[in-house]
C-alpha cells in the first residue's frame, strides 16, 4: 500500500462487496467416524494452542411437557467426574493447563468447548471421550442434589437481574403453549425440581452418544495425528441412534398481542416487537435476507430511526435483531423510549414495517449494509476460536460446516427487492409488543479406552508479545505499528487523554457525550452520512470514554485502512457536536440520568468510589452525569473537552495491519495537520491515593428476592512481582468455578451460583487497579455470606495462602495469555497498549514473565500487604431489602456505614 494518501477519495471511498468473497476461505477436513461421530479438523500451525468442541444436536426445545430445564440441567452434570476420573471436569481441565473449559445450552443445542495448549489435544479428547461413555452410569443422586440446587440458584440471580425476564416474556407472549420454544432454557423452577436420577440417566443414554454429536478441533494441531486420535478415544464408543429431534416449525401464526411487565432497566421504558420467524435449518436464504433486513431497519438512515428518533422523538434509540433457531427465531424491534409506551407504539411500529417493506431501500444505503454484514464474516475468520464455531453451526444446522460461504454468496447475489419480498413473508402486521417500564424499587468404566491416562508438556510454551515499529508524527502524536504480514484485518486504536475522572468540576458528564461523536458527524458528513460511510466501507467504529482516557476503535479488511485513516481524522479533527442529533443525544443523557439516580446500583457504585478516592473524588458524583448538567453543556463545552483529549502531544496511535511503517506514517501526515494547541476542557489529573476507608454499605430494593454484595478495594502494584502475585491471588480466590470461594460458597454450602472477581486498569497512568469481588446469595445468607468471604480472604493473608497447586494453575493459564498477545490484530492492539502503559520496549515483557515463573507461596504471603488491605479496610456494598438484611447485618455484628457522610462535604 501507498503512503500517498487523499483525504477527499479516502472519504468517498466504498468497499465492493464482490472484493470481500475471496477473504471468506479457510480449509478443513471433515470425517464420520464408523459408529456415527462427525468429526472436523482445522489446522492453523501459527496458533500454539487448540480449540476443542464437542457439541450434542439436543437442546431445551427437545425436552418433553413436564421436564423442562433438563438440558441445562444435564449439562451441568456432565462437570461432576465419572468413576474412572472422578474430578471435577473443570478442574480437573484447569489444572492440566487449559486456558478456559465452558458449555452452553441453547433451546437448539449443547455444547462443550475448551481452550488449551495444543500439547493436551489427546489430555482432552481421552476426558471427552470418558464423558460421553461412562458418565450416565456414574451419574449418582448426590450429584444430582448438589447440581439442582445450583441451577436453581443460577435461575433466581438471573431472573433477579434487570433483564433478566426479557426473554420469558418473549417466548411467553410470541409463542402458544406448548410450543417447543415457549418455556426458557433453564426450565420451570417445579420441572427441575422434579427430575430424578432415572429421568437423567434416561437423558444422557438417548442423547449423548457419537451419533448424535459433532466435535470441532482448530488449532495448531496436524489434521492426520489429530483424526487418528480422535478415532483412538473415540472409536470404540458404541453408536447409540442420532436423536429424533423436534420438527423445525415457526407458527402457527399468533394474533396480534401485548404485554406490559417492570423491570429495574436503566431508561424510562422498553418496547419490543416480536415476531416468530423460520427455522435456520430449513429456510437459509430466507434467514440471511432477514438478518439483512434487520440491519437494514437498524441502520441510522432506516425508518425506525428517522421516524422513532429524529420525527416523532419518543424514543432515544430504535434498533432491530433476527435471532435464529432450529425450530424457529425471533425478529425484534427494539425501541428504547423517552417515557413509558403507549399502546399505539405498536400501532406505529406496524405502519413504519409495513411502508417499509412497500418502497424500494436506496442503493446506497444497501450496498453499504451488505458490504458490512460481508466484512464482518471476514472479520470473524481472524480467530481459530471463531473459526470452529463456524464450522460447528454450519454443520450442525446445516449439515454443511461451510454453511459460512454459501450464506457470503447468499449475501452478495440478495437484492433489495429479494430482501424485501421475504422478509415479507415473515414480517406482518400481528406481531407481539412487551412493554418494559422502569421500577426503580424491586417488587416484590470406560472399558473401551485406554487405562494410561494421556501424559504432555507445557514446558515449551513461550511469551508472544507484540513487536512493534514506532514514529513520530508531523502533528506531534506517536504511532506504534505490528505489522502483520498477509493477514486480511487490521486494527486501529487511537488513545487520548481524558475520560470520565478527567471532566471538569459541573461538567460532569462531558467526556460521554463526546463519546458520541458518531452518531452526530465529522468531517463532511452527518450523522446519516458517517453511518453510511461506514457500513459502505465495511468498517466496525467505536468512540468511548474510559475512566481515564478517550479512545477510539476502527477495524475492517486490509483495503479499507485509508478509509479508516479519514475517517479517524474527520472525528478527531472536525467532530460535530451540534445539530439534532447532538440536542436529541444530550436530553437521552438527561432522561437515563433520572432513572438512573433511584437504583441501588448507581448509588452503590458512586458509595465505592466515594470510600475509595474520597467523597470529592469525580468517581463519587453522578453517574455518568446528572439530569441538569447534562442539559447545560453547550457544543463548546464538549468540543474544548474533545480536543484536549486528543491533542496530539499525547495521543498515541495504536495499528495492527499488513503496512510498512514508512507508508502509514506517510498516510497519517497526509491526513492530521501540523501541530494543534487547543484551548485545555479537560481537568487536571487528581492525585489518586490509597485511600483505605473500609465499611458496609446497605442500599435499599424493597422486595428483592436476593442481595448483590460486592467487595472493593485498590491497589498499586509496584512492580512485576506484586502484579504476578494479585493476580495469582485472584485467579486462586475466585478465578473460575472451582476456585476457593466457589468451592465453598456455590459447591459446598449452595448459597449462590458464584463469586467473580476481577482486576480493572483503573487509572493504568497510575498504575492504579480497582480489585473487585462480587456475588449474588438468597437473602438469608447475605451477612453469612460476608462473613465466609471474610474468613476466606483472612486466610489468605495468614494461614491458608495460595498453594503451589493454585499457584502452578495460575503459572500454566497466564503462560497461556502472554504466548496469544500476537494472535489477532486485537490481541495485538490490547497487549501494545498494556506494554505501552508499562513503559517497556518494544516485544519486551521479561520482568514480568521473570516474577510469573518464580512465583511462589511464600512470596505471595510476603506481598500480601501489598495486594489487599486487611478484612476491616475493605469497601463493602450490600443491594437488598433493607428492611430485612439491615437487622440481619447487624445480628451478625456489622455496622453499616453511614452514606450521608460518604458524600456530605463533597
Amino acid at each position: 500500500m501507498s503512503g500517498s494518501f487523499d483525504q477527499a477519495k479516502a472519504r468517498a471511498w466504498r468497499l465492493d462487496a464482490a472484493a470481500l468473497l475471496p477473504m471468506l476461505h479457510m480449509a478443513w477436513h471433515r470425517e464420520v467416524l464408523a459408529n456415527g461421530l462427525t468429526v472436523i479438523v482445522h489446522s492453523d500451525p501459527l496458533v500454539p494452542m487448540v480449540y476443542v468442541d464437542l457439541t450434542y444436536r439436543v437442546g431445551a426445545m427437545d425436552e418433553p411437557r413436564g421436564k423442562t430445564g433438563l438440558s441445562h440441567l444435564f449439562e451441568h452434570l456432565m462437570f461432576t467426574g465419572t468413576d474412572r476420573f472422578p474430578e471435577n471436569y473443570s478442574t480437573r481441565m484447569q489444572e492440566a493447563g487449559a486456558v478456559m473449559v465452558n458449555a452452553m445450552t441453547s433451546h437448539n443445542l449443547t455444547r462443550y468447548y475448551q481452550t488449551a495448549p495444543a500439547a493436551m489435544l489427546d489430555f482432552i479428547l481421552q476426558a471427552e471421550a470418558d464423558r460421553m461413555e461412562n458418565f450416565v452410569p456414574s451419574l449418582t443422586h448426590e450429584k444430582l442434589e448438589q447440581q439442582r440446587a445450583i441451577v436453581l440458584e443460577e435461575k433466581s440471580e438471573t431472573e433477579g437481574k434487570p433483564y433478566g425476564k426479557i426473554n420469558i416474556w418473549m417466548a411467553e407472549g410470541l409463542l402458544p403453549a406448548g410450543h417447543p420454544r415457549h418455556h426458557p432454557i433453564i426450565g420451570y423452577a417445579d420441572d427441575v425440581k422434579g427430575v430424578t436420577l432415572e429421568v437423567a440417566r434416561e437423558w444422557g443414554a438417548k442423547h449423548y452418544t457419537p451419533a448424535n454429536a459433532v466435535l470441532v478441533i482448530s488449532g495448531g494441531v496436524d489434521v492426520d495425528a489429530a483424526i487418528a486420535s480422535v478415532k483412538r478415544f473415540f472409536g470404540p464408543i458404541e453408536p447409540g441412534r442420532a436423536s429424533e429431534q423436534v420438527v423445525a416449525r415457526s407458527g402457527p401464526w399468533q394474533p396480534a398481542s401485548a404485554l406490559r411487565a417492570q423491570a429495574a432497566i436503566e431508561v424510562p421504558g422498553r418496547l419490543y416487537a416480536c415476531w416468530s420467524t423460520p427455522s435456520v435449518c430449513t429456510e437459509g436464504r430466507d434467514n440471511v435476507a432477514l438478518e439483512l433486513a434487520a440491519r437494514l431497519l437498524a441502520d441510522k438512515a432506516g425508518p425506525l430511526h428517522k421516524y422513532f428518533v429524529e420525527e416523532r422523538g419518543v424514543a432515544a434509540g430504535a434498533g432491530a435483531v433476527l435471532w435464529p433457531g432450529r425450530g424457529c427465531g425471533n425478529f425484534i424491534v427494539d425501541l428504547t423510549l423517552k417515557a413509558p409506551g403507549t399502546e399505539s407504539l405498536s400501532e406505529d411500529v406496524s405502519r413504519v414495517i409495513t411502508q417499509w417493506l412497500e418502497n424500494p431501500i436506496p442503493d446506497g444505503q444497501f450496498q453499504a449494509i451488505r458490504t458490512a454484514c460481508l466484512a464482518q464474516s471476514v472479520a470473524a475468520l481472524e480467530s481459530f476460536e471463531r473459526k470452529a464455531r463456524l464450522l460447528q453451526d454450519g454443520e450442525v444446522f446445516h449439515g454443511d460446516a461451510g454453511w459460512f460461504l454459501q450464506e457470503g454468496r447468499i449475501l452478495a447475489e440478495l437484492t433489495e427487492e429479494d430482501v424485501r419480498s421475504l422478509a415479507k413473508r415473515w414480517l406482518r402486521p400481528e406481531f407481539f409488543s412487551l412493554f418494559v417500564d422502569a421500577a426503580p424499587k424491586l417488587s416484590a468404566d470406560g472399558a473401551h479406552t485406554d487405562d494410561k491416562v494421556v501424559s504432555f508438556s507445557l514446558d515449551n510454551i513461550a511469551a508472544r508479545p507484540p513487536q512493534w515499529q514506532e514514529a513520530v508524527l508531523a502533528c506531534g502524536a506517536r504511532i506504534r505499528l505490528v505489522r502483520r504480514p498477509g493477514d486480511a484485518s487490521f486494527h486501529l486504536r487511537a488513545i487520548g487523554k481524558g475520560g470520565i475522572a478527567a471532566e471538569p468540576r459541573g461538567k460532569e458528564g462531558i467526556a460521554t457525550l463526546a463519546a458520541s461523536a458518531l452518531q452526530f458527524g465529522a468531517g463532511p458528513d452527518d450523522g446519516k452520512a458517517l453511518a453510511a460511510r461506514l457500513s459502505g466501507s465495511g468498517l466496525n467504529a467505536r468512540l468511548s470514554a474510559a475512566v481515564s482516557a478517550q479512545q477510539m476503535d476502527i477495524s475492517g479488511t486490509r483495503p479499507a485502512l485509508h478509509a479508516a485513516i479519514a475517517l479517524l481524522a474527520d472525528v478527531i479533527q472536525e467532530p460535530h457536536f451540534y445539530g439534532e442529533d447532538f440536542e436529541r443525544q444530550r436530553s437521552a443523557m438527561a432522561g437515563m440520568a433520572e432513572t438512573r439516580a433511584q437504583l441501588a446500583r448507581q448509588k452503590a457504585m458512586r458509595a465505592q468510589f466515594a470510600a475509595l478516592l474520597g467523597n470529592a473524588h469525580r468517581l463519587a458524583s453522578a453517574w455518568p452525569t446528572s439530569p441538569e448538567l447534562a442539559r447545560s453543556v453547550s457544543t463548546q463545552d464538549v468540543l474544548s473537552f474533545h480536543e484536549s483529549a486528543f491533542d496530539p502531544s499525547h495521543t498515541v496511535f495504536f495499528l495492527a495491519a499488513d503496512i510498512e511503517l514508512d507508508s502509514i506514517v506517510g498516510m497519517l501526515n497526509a491526513a492530521f495537520s501540523a501541530p494543534r494547541h487547543p484551548v485545555s476542557g479537560v481537568a487536571a489529573s487528581e492525585e489518586v491515593g490509597l485511600r483505605r476507608q473500609g465499611g458496609i454499605y446497605l442500599f435499599d430494593a424493597p422486595g428483592s428476592t436476593s442481595v448483590e454484595i460486592a467487595a472493593r478495594w485498590l491497589m498499586r502494584p509496584r512492580n512485576a512481582d506484586v502484579e504476578a502475585a494479585a493476580l495469582a491471588f485472584m485467579e486462586a480466590f475466585c478465578g473460575s468455578f472451582t476456585s476457593r470461594a466457589n468451592q465453598r460458597i456455590r459447591e459446598e454450602l449452595r448459597w449462590s451460583y458464584g463469586v467473580t472477581g476481577q482486576m480493572f486498569q483503573l487509572f493504568p497512568r497510575d498504575h492504579l487497579r480497582l480489585c473487585t469481588l462480587d456475588t449474588t446469595v438468597a437473602v438469608p445468607q447475605a451477612a453469612a455470606s460476608i462473613g465466609e468471604i471474610e474468613t476466606m480472604l483472612s486466610g489468605f493473608r495468614q494461614d491458608l495462602p495460595p498453594t503451589q497447586g493454585e499457584i502452578d494453575r495460575f503459572r500454566r493459564s497466564e503462560r497461556q495469555r502472554l504466548a496469544r498477545m500476537s494472535e489477532t490484530p486485537i490481541r495485538a492492539i490490547e497487549a501494545m497498549e498494556d506494554m505501552y502503559y508499562r513503559g517497556v520496549a518494544s516485544g519486551d515483557l521479561s520482568s514480568y514473565v521473570e516474577a510469573l515463573e518464580a512465583l511462589d507461596t511464600g512470596r505471595i504471603m510476603a506481598l500480601s500487604d501489598a495486594i489487599m488491605p486487611a478484612g476491616g479496610e475493605l469497601v463493602w456494598t450490600v443491594i437488598g431489602d433493607a428492611a430485612i438484611v439491615g437487622p440481619q447485618l447487624a445480628d451478625a455484628g456489622y455496622a453499616v456505614g453511614d452514606t450521608a457522610k460518604l458524600w456530605g462535604d463533597a
